[in-house]
């Protein structure tokens, strides 16, 4: 979800959290830094959020888990150029499922962050995570028309994440508009096919 600034946003957060009660939630575009402590945004039966921000009043990822699922943060699947942010959650089953939850800033390109994603993607199957369900989630600030059903002409940088997804056996799960003024379709929720 993007938040567009969570500390102004605690409230709905907190009454999203008491109606859907997710076992995650991550969010984007958090623009917090330092002068905003982890406890300021934490929320009753959730952890104590793994961030990916400070020091600057744009971007950023959070990622919130409720207090009845473990959860690890994955460091060696994160990229802070790109805001990529990963976790993984143990599901009651015993199943696994790792999280990536991205912000691609508008101050680097779609080509540069695919070429990540992919050493990303291609490290993750390589090692003892492989088998988990994997899920990228966030706000790749491109759009392509198919996925919005829209009007809205797709961008080039769309396109190209498209072909992407389909080169690495990838699906786009997010149908419709998920920025109402714009017509477009750039927050995505991405799973293995």
């Amino acid at each position: 979800m993007n938040i567009r600034s969570l500390v102004p946003q605690q409230d709905a957060v907190s009454a999203y959290f008491s109606l859907i009660s997710p076992a995650v939630l991550c969010l984007t575009e958090t623009w917090l830094d330092n002068a905003v402590a982890d406890n300021d945004i934490s929320f009753f039966e959730y952890h104590v959020p793994w961030l990916l921000d400070r020091n600057r009043h744009e971007g950023g990822c959070a990622i919130y888990v409720r207090t009845d699922f473990h959860s690890v943060r994955l460091v060696e699947f994160e990229e802070t150029m790109f805001e990529i942010h990963a976790s993984r959650l143990t599901l009651m089953n015993q199943q696994h499922v790792t999280i990536l939850n991205i912000y691609c800033p508008k101050t680097t390109t779609m080509q540069r962050l695919l070429a990540r994603l992919s050493t990303i993607l291609d490290e993750f199957g390589k090692s003892k995570y492989k088998d988990d369900i994997l899920l990228c989630v966030g706000d790749f600030n491109v759009h392509f028309q198919p996925w919005a059903k829209s009007d809205v002409p797709s961008t080039k940088e769309g396109i190209l994440l498209d072909e992407f997804l389909g080169s690495m056996n990838l699906s786009q799960l997010v149908s419709g508009v998920t920025r109402i003024a714009s017509k477009t379709c750039l927050d995505l929720v991405i799973t293995m096919n």
